[in-house]
């Protein structure tokens, strides 16, 4: 009888000792993985920070390394695309243009993620490097939906300035 006390006393210890350590484990990974900015990110095939596509639903691994992020960027804009719909333009500083080069020329071929107030709002293919220092996101975005971006971008590009 003794015996089965104890061996359920060391059982149940067991399973205690375990489940606080896969809290500890967790409450750690919690804490170091930060969300992104927004800005242009390569995507990878595996990795921490996993985003979903508005408009596709689909998941992107995002790397920060190399991304163009809102303190690369010198003014934000609204306008029209050449289909109709609402546009969003964004002029690069000197070092957002250099990454943005660099960013591209390593991409051809491959998708690269917007993201904007912490969503992935499209992630198109880049079909030829780009190092003229703008760029244009538009899609089938109202003029409701731009606005909100430009909105989230103005106030992290102002944030990130300060720092």
């Amino acid at each position: 009888m003794i015996a089965r006390h104890f061996f359920y006393l060391y059982f149940m210890n067991r399973i205690l000792i375990t489940l606080f350590c896969m809290l500890g484990a967790w409450q750690l990974h919690a804490q170091t993985v930060k969300p992104l900015t927004s800005g242009i990110y390569r995507i990878v095939p595996k990795g921490t920070n996993a985003y979903k596509d508005q408009s596709t639903n689909e998941t992107y691994y995002l790397s920060a390394a190399g991304a163009v992020t809102v303190k690369d960027m010198k003014s934000i804009a609204t306008g029209i695309a050449s289909n109709g719909y609402a546009e969003l333009t964004i002029q690069l500083n000197e070092a957002g243009k250099l990454l943005f080069s660099k960013l591209t020329q390593k991409n051809v071929g491959k998708k690269l993620a917007v993201l904007v107030n912490g969503k992935v709002v499209m992630a198109p293919q880049v079909m030829s490097p780009i190092t003229g220092g703008s760029l244009s996101v538009s899609g089938s975005f109202s003029f409701a939906e731009v606005d909100a971006m430009k909105k989230g971008l103005d106030k992290e590009m102002k944030s990130a300035q300060k720092k």
